[in-house]
């Protein structure tokens, strides 16, 4: 740093900060950008410098010059050339631009990326606030943060990067993609520069991606041929009919100003060049393979609007920490005083359009033309002002612009009619005349277009808690359920439709945000509202099944966006919602079986309405009892007792149809996988279902077919059904030990002895395709999957084939390049870890002299110990340089207590075999391997550890970090590896934690080794003090 001085600073991200600044001894003007280490792990940190090499390398006028490199302790610093601006910057000013200053720029971005493509680099973050404006009109790309070098046999991606604007319709839809995507990109930019927006623009990121991938480019203003040829080129949907090299290079907008560079003999495979065959088949190939999505979409969660006018809300995860909670609607209209999160939609695995299904469209047809051939009658001419606007309202709402209606939900006026005729429509409705159920449907009909509007959130919500949604709404409901004459009017089905799509839409709307963010009177008011509709349910689907499944499926659909919901509640609301008793008490289980059952055996069933009903109701079963990997573990046992109680009914010979019904879902693609989470919630909950399925054909015929790639899946669950398989086998080979021996904890050194067991013998032909697996599959929650269950399965004593020096080589691979979407929690509160560990630790001990070497040098043991200490997000330097405790709550989910402990016997085992490796290991300058010890030996790890473990686990723990932290006191070593030691003991206060867990959790039978380690540090860091002050006094 001593060569720069800043100056100001120019902005600030998530990951790093940046200032102008000035070089010292030439006076050059620079951006230095400082990137934290803080918190980052070694594939974080190797992610940045793989960006800065990038940068270093990449030398063209229309890219910025990187000047310098270099870190600090804490950072990473960046400097480069500064501009006058960003492209954001001038937009902000001058709105638009004229389509020659459009062209001048669109032919430099052009050279840019080309130069990129060709080194088969792609940028990924296309935005204006990414490229910098030069004097003299020059324009150049800068923040490669995102940017990915493809090799040779990578010919598409997969993760998500970039901004959601600027994102093409492949990347939204999570499908493979290649360089064209900075190509769409280059297009919206461009579009953006000309007509003041890009071309597909809103605040709501649900309605964004629906646009990106549905509908048209808008011209709102006049354009030349020829730039609106070249923009339509480059914003084509389909990626392989989108513009791209070399035809881009020779249209006509940019040709005459695009500069191409020489590309040199040192660049092979350009993307610039059309593919050979051969690329082209390895390309399909690939797409196929990674065209697999691997759970429930990321985007959503991933992605907020950037803050791309200063109109648009900031984004949730840099929102002002001193912001007042988000009200959730009550009973009283109160304002809402703060900005609102972007509500995502809910992740579920069923359409929620709220488009009237076609069963309904006749019906609705019939009123209609009801309603107009009456229009003169009495029955209508009497109708009041207020019913008259009403309807004036229903019919405009349907074509009004946004504007509009942003206008008309500010209008006094407006609230004043809801609340004139609120008190009035109920009991015109009970009337049971076409004039009310028309008053009705036009009420709704408002309420349902704003509540699927894209305007500020915090409008909507301020609008129904005026008018009293949902609390009016369930009222309603309840009262023409109990209301047997309006029961027979044909068009109750409509009504009966309509107020559940309101319902459901409003708890769309106040789901989307965290229950965990609401105050006590808020979370009790959604809960009220919950329970008032759940009551409600069963009634709803015994009297929807004569009427239309469709409004079955929809009271399904709001079932499975409450269960959501509470995946994030506090364990009070949790379990206040996962209640058994009170599901029992609301008969929804038998509701659903006669729902199903009913139609299956009804003659004038639709069978494309009843495999719809079917589909909603296998749904509905996975979401009540799918202990989700989102589920925190407190609120898992409430989840389990739901799993408990339909387990046992679907055990009853009177639930047999209904289980047999379900269970022929299997082989329907788009059921699959919820019911697989629903039987792994079930096996877990009750011994009695697993012996139910060791007891059918579902074991050895569908479950294995599944494993083998012989049953069809939807391609987005493929992943995550083969993971519910193997964790289902694993709890069933559970079952089986468990019979035999009641440790819950799983010890291979003394495996339980299975006699002539049937059950097992069934399953070791899953177990054997497992152990192919877990050599094969790529995807790192895979490869755990399969360790675990082949753990639990040596304890029972299966025999297969694995190659120890393969296995742990392909394993190290894995870690480093697979990214790591957890998508099914593993069981028995084991973590990701736990089973790899323990497989590595068998292996370890059963052929020592071929995988110890190729543990270590492969890297494997290191990254273990990485992945270790990001689960404790442990101590991290502050800007004074002391060491900071962070610990809160180890993440369980990666690892469990038990997974802590089999590592660390692991760790002993390995510093017997193979010392000065591991010793070098353990003191190394990043000290992974020595801050992690130090923390078992913490305060507060070791309180979380003895949470839910026995004391026996955590005097373990404690013990076997004393013998790993002996080592270098018991051997010869030179006065260099002595003091980095002793420093590091000193830095982690490892005497201090010592003497705190000896007294607090050792019995005098336990105490020698951590008393001898205590003596040991003691009398070295004297010694040390005493040569430090002889080599005082002879200086003096």
């Amino acid at each position: 740093m001593e060569k720069y001085m800043i100056i100001s600073p120019i902005g600030e991200g998530s990951f790093a900060k940046v200032y102008r600044g000035r070089e010292k001894y030439t006076g050059r003007d620079v951006a230095l950008k400082f990137i934290s280490k803080l918190g980052k792990t070694e594939k974080d940190l190797y992610f940045l410098r793989r960006e800065i090499d990038i940068l270093r390398k990449m030398k063209h006028e229309n890219i910025v010059d990187m000047i310098n490199s270099f870190e600090t302790n804490n950072e990473i610093v960046v400097v480069t050339e500064r501009g006058l601006a960003d492209l954001y910057q001038l937009l902000e000013d001058d709105v638009s631009l004229p389509e020659e200053t459009v062209q001048k720029i669109a032919c430099q971005l052009v050279s840019a990326l080309y130069y990129l493509h060709s080194h088969r680099v792609l940028h990924r973050d296309m935005k204006p606030q990414n490229i910098l404006i030069f004097p003299g009109g020059k324009v150049k790309l800068c923040d490669f943060g995102f940017a990915r070098n493809m090799t040779m046999e990578t010919m598409v991606l997969t993760s998500i990067k970039g901004t959601p604007l600027y994102m093409c319709p492949e990347l939204v839809d999570e499908k493979p993609y290649d360089h064209s995507a900075d190509l769409w990109a280059l297009g919206c930019i461009l579009y953006e520069v000309y007509h003041g927006k890009p071309p597909f623009f809103t605040n709501n990121v649900f309605h964004l991606i629906k646009m990106i991938g549905k509908e048209s480019v808008k011209w709102p203003k006049p354009i030349s041929s020829d730039m609106r040829n070249f923009l339509e080129g480059l914003l084509t949907k389909d990626s392989t009919q989108r513009l791209t090299w070399p035809d881009l290079l020779h249209h006509s907008f940019v040709r005459t100003g695009v500069k191409v560079p020489l590309l040199t003999e040192s660049i092979i495979g350009p993307l610039t060049q059309p593919p050979t065959e051969e690329q082209r088949i390895l390309k399909q190939q690939q797409i196929k393979a990674k065209g697999v999505s691997r759970g429930p979409s990321k985007l959503l969660s991933k992605f907020m609007p950037d803050e791309h006018r200063k109109d648009i809300q900031k984004s949730p995860g840099n929102k002002d920490k001193n912001q007042k909670k988000t009200k959730i609607p009550t009973i009283q209209n109160n304002e809402i005083e703060t900005p609102l999160l972007q509500p995502p939609p809910i992740e579920s695995k069923i359409n929620q359009s709220t488009h009237i299904p076609d069963s309904l469209i006749i019906q609705e047809d019939k009123f209609v033309s009801s309603v107009r051939e009456n229009v003169n009658t009495s029955i209508l001419t009497n109708r009041t002002i207020d019913e008259q606007q009403i309807e004036q309202y229903a019919e405009q709402i349907e074509i009004i612009t946004n504007e509009q209606l942003l206008n008309l939900l500010h209008q006094e006026s407006f609230y004043k009619l809801f609340e004139i005729i609120q008190p009035i429509i109920l009991s015109k409705l009970l009337e049971c005349t076409l004039n009310g159920a028309s008053f009705y449907r036009n009420m709704m009909k408002i309420i349902r277009f704003i509540l699927q509007s894209d305007m500020d959130p915090h409008l909507i919500i301020s609008f129904t808690n005026t008018i009293h949604i949902p609390d009016l709404p369930l009222k309603h409901l309840k009262a023409i359920l109990d209301h047997s004459t309006i029961r027979k009017e044909p068009w109750f089905a409509h009504i009966l439709y309509d107020i559940l799509i309101v319902i459901r839409l409003w708890f769309e709307l106040i789901t989307a945000y965290t229950l965990q963010q609401l105050d006590e009177e808020q979370c009790k008011f959604y809960l009220i509202m919950s329970h008032e509709f759940l009551e409600l349910t069963s009634t709803i689907l015994n009297i929807a099944s004569s009427l239309d499944y469709n409004i079955c499926c929809e009271t399904l659909m709001i079932l499975i966006i409450l269960c959501e919901s509470y995946e994030d509640a506090s364990p009070l609301l949790c379990q206040a919602w996962y209640d058994p008793i009170h599901l029992d008490k609301c008969q929804i289980w038998p509701a659903i079986a006669q729902l199903i059952t009913t139609s299956f055996k009804s003659e004038n069933s639709n069978i494309e309405i009843y495999n719809e009903t079917l589909m909603y109701t296998v749904a509905t079963m996975a979401a009540l009892t799918y202990p989700s990997q989102c589920l925190p573990d407190e609120l898992l046992e409430a989840k389990i007792k739901v799993a408990n109680s339909l387990a046992l009914k679907l055990l009853d010979s009177n639930y047999t149809a209904f289980r047999e019904v379900w269970l022929g879902q299997y082989h329907t693609p788009k059921c699959c996988s919820n019911i697989l989470k629903a039987m792994y919630g079930m096996c877990l909950s009750t011994p009695r279902f697993s012996a139910f399925i060791f007891d059918g054909s579902f074991l050895s015929n569908e479950l294995l077919s599944l494993l083998r790639g012989q049953i069809t899946t939807e391609e987005s669950d493929f992943d995550e059904a083969i993971e519910l398989s193997i964790h289902i086998s694993t709890v069933l080979i559970k079952q089986i030990i468990l019979q035999y021996d009641n440790n819950t904890r799983i010890d291979l050194r003394n495996q339980t002895t299975i006699k002539d067991d049937r059950k097992f013998e069934k399953l070791q032909p899953i177990t054997a395709h497992i152990a192919q697996l877990a050599m094969t599959t790529q995807a790192l929650p895979q490869r755990a999957a399969c360790a675990l269950h082949l753990v639990y399965a040596i304890a029972c004593g299966a025999k297969f084939l694995l190659n120890p020096e393969e296995y742990i080589d392909s394993l190290s691979t894995i870690f480093v390049q697979s990214e790591c979407d957890f998508i099914v929690r593993f069981p028995f509160n084991h973590g990701l870890l736990d089973g790899l560990i323990m497989l590595i630790f068998h292996i370890v001990q059963i052929d020592p002299q071929k995988s110890i070497g190729t543990l270590i040098d492969c890297g494997l043991f290191y990254i273990l110990w990485q992945q270790l200490r990001a689960a404790f997000r442990s101590f991290y330097p502050n800007s004074m340089n002391e060491e900071i405790s962070l610990i809160t709550t180890p993440d369980w989910i990666l690892i469990s207590r038990d997974g802590i402990h089999q590592l660390l016997q692991l760790t002993l085992e390995l510093f017997f075999q193979r010392m000065h490796k591991c010793l070098s290991l353990l003191i190394q300058s990043e000290s992974v391997m020595f801050e992690s010890l130090s923390m078992m030996l913490s305060k507060e790890l070791t309180e979380q550890l003895d949470v839910k473990s026995s004391s026996f686990l955590t005097t373990e723990v404690i013990t076997l970090t004393c013998n790993i932290f002996m080592f270098p006191f018991s051997i010869e070593t030179s006065e260099t590896f002595l003091e980095r030691t002793l420093e590091l003991c000193q830095r982690y206060d490892i005497i201090q934690k010592l003497l705190w867990v000896t007294m607090t959790y050792l019995s005098m039978d336990r105490i020698e080794v951590p008393v001898g380690l205590i003596a040991q540090l003691s009398y070295y860091q004297e010694s040390m003090n005493l040569n430090l002050k002889e080599i005082g006094k002879k200086n003096k």
